[in-house]
């Protein structure tokens, strides 16, 4: 029971375990692919998603400028209103009276 270990024994003891730690390794290494591949087309998919359902930064500076130029309008409607009143009071014509806004 007491046979010296023989250098042949020790070099197939590490092969074998140098060869368990690459098989360990070849395993982890294809689901580590696996995954990201995976998660490659999970994030084109949502990436797809966005470009299809949100504006863009050029199309929402558009719109605003819409918007805004809208707003510039109405600005201007009303001030020219207002203006049109002011010369109408300074002509000296009389206010409506309240019971004329029924």
């Amino acid at each position: 029971m007491s046979e010296a270990v023989t250098w042949f024994q020790i070099a197939v003891a590490l092969v074998s375990i140098a060869g368990a730690l690459g098989g360990v390794w070849w395993r982890l290494q294809n689901q580590v692919s696996t995954n990201r591949a995976e998660h490659e087309k999970e994030l084109a998919a949502y990436k797809l998603y966005v470009a299809e359902h949100y504006v863009s930064k050029q199309g929402h500076r558009e719109t605003m400028d819409q918007v805004m130029d809208a707003i510039t309008s109405v600005k201007q409607a009303i001030d020219g209103t207002n203006l049109r009143i002011d010369r109408m009071w300074e002509a000296g014509a009389k206010p409506p009276s309240s019971r004329a806004i029924k």
